[in-house]
């Protein structure tokens, strides 16, 4: 924010059901990152960051958004292959991502499901 001024407005909306949740550290990191590189890349004006955790049933989602289009021809970078390796080695094959543009936002979803929420990990909340 203090990079970007005015260009740049968040919010951040975390259910407190998961707060509890264990969850890889700076996982979010990345996403954030990419969404304000490309989204501010096209958009002189600016972009509105929204970065959304909730649990949903047995998952916790985990959603970065901003105002754009997603990329023709964009491509997994080493941050979208180091939270998905991570991802992988926590949680196997409990967890997908997704990538989309929806009536002009670009979405980053993360969706985790949490079987044992009280697991021993080597992460924090």
């Amino acid at each position: 924010k203090i990079r970007y001024e005015e260009r740049l407005e968040y919010i951040i909306e975390s259910d407190q059901t998961i707060s509890d949740m264990m969850i890889p550290c700076f996982i979010t990191q990345p996403l954030v990152e990419n969404s304000i590189r490309h989204g501010l890349k096209n958009n002189v004006l600016g972009i509105k960051l929204v970065i959304k955790a909730f649990k949903n049933g047995d998952q916790v989602i985990i959603e970065v958004s901003n105002n754009g289009v997603l990329e023709e021809k964009w491509s997994y970078g080493v941050g979208l292959k180091n939270i998905l390796d991570r991802l992988e080695n926590s949680y196997a094959d409990n967890f997908r991502f997704s990538l989309e543009e929806d009536k002009g936002c670009v979405i980053a979803r993360l969706s985790i499901i949490i079987k044992n929420e009280k697991v021993n990990s080597p992460y924090n909340r």
